[in-house]
């Protein structure tokens, strides 16, 4: 006892005499060594231990669950709502499918049964193609199994094969002639897929006690969530690259940079969702702040997306958005610019989206703003012809793309940027017809402030998040079409509106909030898709012609002769060519001689033509006709072996056929008719003969072999003929068939012998085509108003309709099954149906033939309209 108390007290005096100096040092050293334990705790140990050890590190996708069970009965509950869709998709449906097989395969396991129900579970997708969705599972176990007594016992399949990676038993196990399921267990980790490789990563992973996943600091902010998912953008970045097309490949990098996780969280009623951010988005506290929009008061109704952000800082904001600023820049926008800014994406139709984006920046100083941008086109040059006013509004077109670079880049799209003031905004558009559209929206107040639907998006939202990106999910597919080759899943596009409002919090976290609307708003039925101007007033009916890379044209002719070709996705005028007359003929699209190129064949009085796709002549072409044409080229390839040849008629009362290098065609060096051909000659086979059919304006039928003999003697029609000769060659009793302007019509064997039938009233205006899209031949009359459209069998004439237009027409032929209208004087186009109504939408404005087309998804009408060539959207 003494002993021990002697020992303590010269202890304690020891430690009283210790100077305060040396007391403080210990103090610190023992501070400073608790500090390092910590620091190598938080180097050596993961900050997400447990069963996110094992996540592979080239997983995507991770789905969390509070118990897989149970995830899936609340997703199996969700019988409404607009997330319906999404948690019924493939990647779910996988996914509880697989883990069904599971909970067959350990139901007879009572400590597994119960994690599978309650314990944490983790689904780790790569979204590789080869995993085909399925997932890597992990389960945590109360405890350790001994597995292979577990799957001894199963009750779903005594087939099981052993092999080991890295130490660890991985099991095969067959369920069925093709389904299998690979299950080890390490600690009181489960681990099961149907795809070995992932099992196999798992277990490799579990080595490594860091990686991504493991050092997330936000991985459990959703404590409370039934489920939740985890999102790797670079993963996802890697995974994709590779279907991105050249107008989509910056995309998957740009997120990966400015996203490093994101979060989102289920708890059966609401969603939740915080994102890690890094690089620009980094910095979003500092530049961003909520402002009032009125962004949608100007936005046009078929805004496909939207990315939206409020300026707090707008030089901070273009400092690390374009931090190779431009004195260009500096000098002509950043003055005037307020506190908003936008990227706009239209209704998806350039195949790259060239034609479909806008830049949109609010204004701090309307005047200044004006009088930089002409300054601007003053000092750096105006496109020629683009500048000027529309409507109330003036608009400039810049010669250069020097004043967007620092934002855009070299994009092709914004080359020649066009851009105006509109209530308070500055709209930046690649070209002027799209701008022009945008215009007329807002004019009509086709804009999504008067968007039902989305004006109920708006009341969900939150009105707080400075930044937001919007999505109109029903045009997904388009939308990812001229971006990518991938394909949507379909239930994604069902959710109509979709809003994401993010809003930064401390160091690199930002919250997200969702908000979504179900489109009730049926589409319009019709819808102008762009407008080109054109320098005279157009004569020509436009000409679609296809293209072998997939990017049709639109042919067409002014009043002055010019001749124009468009690009069918977004009316940009690719070249002109002046000629000296009017073409006579439609414009036939060819493969000359086999080639990937598209040739466009068509004559003019005095001359016939073949073009390459950039309007240069074919050598050995134009061909001077020995007369002035009276009618159309009739292009023929007899064999189809894209030999093409050419017959035209003359003034000189002959017929001339040209073989395909322009030279004379053997027996049609000039066959006598009587009447002039105003109407192009008719190329049709049966039984392997060919059939070459004329009818003259006087009534006079024609039909010769290939050699010029003819199949029978001519056959004389009464009345005058101003409308196309037809047939029906390929129909069980096979006619020609013609109607004269008095309304009677004729029809034709190909032995010669006719009948005559009265369909309507002189005058009266005639068409054939067909309605079904077979081999018979219907034919449609237009006597004032009265429309009448029929068929000819063996008993005669048989009426399909008759109708009453509430409109005058002077022109009629078919087009797409259906019977096109032209009013040339009141300026409109009407598409009636094979019911005999009027299509939906219709009429739309328009004075010439117009001619229709599909443009990806997008059915498209294109009309002469006035001084411009119009395109539609029609259903």
């Amino acid at each position: 006892m003494w002993a021990q108390d002697e020992t303590k007290i010269p202890l304690m005096m020891e430690t009283k005499n210790i100077p305060p100096f040396w007391r403080s040092k210990r103090l610190i050293l023992a501070i400073f060594s608790l500090l390092l334990a910590a620091l190598l705790l938080f180097l050596f140990l993961p900050r997400n231990a447990g069963p996110h050890r094992a996540i592979p590190g080239q997983t995507t996708l991770l789905l969390e669950c509070s118990g897989l069970l149970r995830a899936q009965m609340a997703v199996e509950k969700k019988a409404t709502g607009a997330w319906k869709a999404v948690l019924h998709s493939p990647l779910f449906t996988t996914c509880f499918a697989d883990a069904k097989s599971a909970l067959d395969l350990f139901k007879h396991e009572p400590s597994i049964l119960q994690a599978m129900a309650q314990q944490k579970a983790l689904i780790a997708y790569t979204l590789h193609p080869s995993d085909s969705l399925h997932a890597l599972f992990i389960v945590s176990l109360h405890k350790s199994i001994n597995l292979d007594k577990v799957l001894k016992n199963n009750p779903l399949s005594a087939k099981k094969f052993l092999h080991q990676f890295h130490g660890n038993d991985i099991y095969t196990v067959h369920l069925s002639k093709t389904a299998r399921l690979e299950v080890a267990i390490s600690g009181n980790l489960l681990l099961f897929s149907r795809r070995a490789t992932l099992v196999e990563d798992a277990l490799g992973q579990l080595e490594n006690p860091h990686h991504w996943w493991t050092d997330r600091p936000y991985l459990d902010a959703f404590p409370d969530a039934v489920l939740t998912l985890h999102l790797r953008p670079s993963a996802l970045a890697e995974q994709v690259r590779g279907q991105m097309l050249p107008s989509g490949r910056a995309i998957p990098d740009l997120v990966s940079r400015n996203i490093v996780w994101a979060g989102l969280s289920w708890d059966g009623t609401q969603v939740v969702s915080k994102i890690e951010t890094s690089g620009f988005w980094g910095e979003m506290a500092h530049w961003s702040a909520p402002t009032d929009a009125r962004l949608w008061k100007i936005l046009p109704d078929n805004t496909h997306f939207l990315a939206r952000a409020g300026l707090r800082n707008p030089l901070l904001f273009f400092d690390l958005l374009a931090p190779t600023r431009t004195q260009d820049f500096n000098q002509y926008l950043l003055p005037w610019v307020g506190d908003e800014a936008a990227f706009v994406v239209g209704q998806p139709l350039s195949p790259d989206l060239s034609g479909d984006r806008m830049l949109i920046f609010s204004v701090r100083d309307s005047l200044k703003a004006v009088q930089s941008l002409r300054a601007y086109s003053r000092e750096r040059g105006a496109a020629p012809g683009v500048s000027g006013a529309y409507q109330m509004f003036d608009l400039w077109g810049f010669s250069q793309s020097a004043l967007l670079a620092p934002l855009l880049g070299d994009d092709a799209g914004f080359r020649n940027p066009v851009c105006t003031l509109v209530d308070g905004y500055v709209v930046f558009a690649p070209d002027r017809s799209s701008l022009e559209i945008f215009l007329d929206k807002y004019l009509v107040n086709q804009t999504l402030a008067y968007h039902i639907d989305f004006l109920q998006l708006i009341e969900k939202t939150d009105p707080n998040a400075p930044v937001s990106c919007w999505l109109n999910a029903a045009y997904l597919p388009n939308l990812l079409s001229r971006l990518s080759t991938l394909s949507p899943d379909a239930s994604l596009t069902q959710t109509g509106w979709i809003q994401a409002g993010i809003t930064p919090k401390s160091g690199h976290q930002a919250t997200v909030s969702w908000a979504s609307q179900v489109i009730s708003q049926p589409v319009p039925e019709t819808d102008v898709l762009w407008k080109t101007s054109l320098q005279a007033t157009i004569i020509s009916p436009p000409q679609w012609i296809a293209q072998a890379d997939g990017n049709p044209q639109i042919w067409a002719q002014d009043i002055r002769n010019t001749l124009y070709c468009l690009d069918a996705s977004n009316g940009a005028i690719r070249w002109t060519r002046a000629l000296h007359d009017p073409i006579l003929s439609a414009i036939s699209g060819i493969r000359y001689y086999g080639s990937q190129v598209t040739y466009c064949a068509f004559n003019t009085a005095e001359r016939l033509f073949l073009l390459d796709e950039q309007g240069k002549d074919v050598p050995g072409f134009p061909l001077s006709l020995p007369a002035p044409a009276s009618n159309g080229i009739c292009v023929v390839d007899f064999d189809g072996s894209e030999q093409f040849h050419y017959f035209v008629g003359c003034e000189n009362g002959k017929m001339y056929g040209f073989d395909p290098l322009g030279k004379p065609l053997e027996g049609w060096n000039g066959r006598p008719i009587k009447g002039p051909a105003r109407q192009p000659m008719i190329h049709f086979q049966h039984k392997g003969k060919d059939y070459l059919a004329l009818l003259t304006e006087t009534g006079n039928l024609y039909v010769w072999g290939r050699d010029g003999t003819l199949r029978f003697d001519p056959v004389a029609f009464s009345g005058t003929f101003n409308g196309p000769l037809a047939s029906d060659a390929a129909s069980a009793i096979p006619r020609l068939y013609a109607a004269n302007t008095q309304g009677e019509m004729f029809a034709c064997s190909l032995s010669g012998v006719f009948q005559k039938q009265t369909t309507g009233k002189n005058p009266a205006l005639a068409a054939f085509g067909s309605f079904q899209g077979d081999a018979r031949c219907e034919w449609a009359v237009l006597s004032g108003r009265t429309l009448r459209a029929g068929q000819w069998t063996d008993r005669g004439v048989k009426s399909l309709f008759s109708t009453q237009l509430n409109d005058n027409y002077q022109d009629i032929f078919f087009s797409e099954n259906q019977i096109g209208l032209v009013n040339r004087l009141g300026r409109r186009v009407s598409l009636v149906q094979a019911s005999g109504k009027l299509a939906p939408g219709f009429p739309l404005g328009g004075h010439t033939a117009f001619v229709q087309g599909r443009l990806q998804e997008v059915r498209m009408l294109v009309v002469g309209n006035g001084m411009g060539v119009w395109a539609y959207r029609v259903r």
